[in-house]
């Protein structure tokens, strides 16, 4: 809940003793809190009850709790959308006056956000500091576990049958081990069309991030070793190692992006959350509390307690 001070400390206290709808008999057009920006009608209010299922609807009302939840989001979202229609924004919007200023707040607030997202883009180089300094705290974060680039020819099993695609691996390991150049072997016989085109090779990789039975062999290989075929599902492969790099930190120039594009969703989220926390503390708000009050539908709190047993009768005296 985003608690109003004013009125929601209120409206938790409020007792529930009686078996009536408080409201009966007021009026629509009652103003429950009024900013110096907007007024949050009991129509309002009861529009957004009327969204709530018929069959929860009641039980809802019941609850101080639920209630001061349901006015907080009201005058929020009045708030913004009020907002919103004074910069002249035009969203999409639905048929009804809750429907509008849904679609205005919700317009609104992608304001306030873009509004902070390009006030960080454009002060993006004095953040380079938090972010280096995130980076050194982060002992962990920013790690990586040893990793290998490979190049590979694969060779399928599929129209030719294990026999003969294990037969023509080793031939292409034959000729590489003689003459032949790995990348364009790999370009005129590997079966995947993605890895031949860049010549076999794939980017780098952890062993976590391989096949077992590719890691097992990848990570055994010596610099610009060949492996023996490897079968691997439906594929024979011929492996090279093309370069090693062992476990560490990871450089900053690296995941420096990744930190400031996480900074940036933090600035938004704070830009915006400062803007709520402003609506919530408006001291312009007034409310009026007795409609306030009347809100809940207020219960007899002995309405469904089970009759005590009747006492049983004194023994006989003898």
């Amino acid at each position: 809940m985003y608690p109003i001070q004013t009125f929601s400390r209120t409206v938790a206290g409020i007792a529930v003793v009686l078996a009536l709808n408080a409201w009966a008999g007021e009026s629509p057009d009652d103003v429950l809190v009024e900013t110096a920006q907007m007024k949050l009608t009991r129509a309002d209010y009861e529009a957004a009850l009327a969204r709530i299922p018929s069959d929860l609807r009641e039980e809802f009302a019941t609850s101080s709790r639920r209630v001061g939840t349901l006015l907080n989001n009201l005058v929020i979202t009045k708030t913004l959308a009020a907002r919103a229609q004074h910069k002249g924004l035009q969203p999409d919007a639905g048929d009804t006056p809750a429907d509008r200023d849904r679609a205005l707040a919700a317009a609104e607030t992608r304001a306030i956000e873009e509004a902070a997202g390009s006030d960080f883009d454009a002060r993006r180089a004095s953040f380079l500091a938090t972010a280096r300094e995130t980076y050194l705290l982060a002992k962990d974060q920013f790690r990586r576990p040893e990793e290998v680039r490979i190049s590979a020819i694969l060779i399928s099993t599929e129209g030719r049958g294990s026999d003969a695609a294990l037969a023509r691996a080793r031939a292409s390991r034959d000729k590489l081990v003689a003459w032949a150049d790995f990348g364009a072997l790999a370009r005129e016989v590997s079966d995947n069309k993605e890895s031949a085109a860049a010549g076999g090779q794939l980017p780098w990789a952890s062993a976590a991030q391989m096949d077992p039975a590719l890691a097992q062999a990848a990570f055994a290989l010596k610099s610009g070793e060949i492996s023996e075929p490897v079968q691997i599902g439906n594929y024979f492969l011929l492996i090279r190692l093309d370069d090693r790099r062992p476990a560490g930190k990871i450089p900053f120039d690296e995941v420096k992006d990744s930190i400031l594009a996480t900074l940036r969703i933090d600035y938004v989220n704070n830009a915006r959350e400062t803007q709520l926390g402003a609506i919530r503390n408006d001291p312009t708000m007034k409310v009026n509390q007795a409609a306030v009050d009347a809100l809940v539908i207020r219960v007899d709190p002995n309405l469904y307690k089970t009759p005590a047993a009747a006492a049983a009768p004194a023994p006989a005296a003898r």
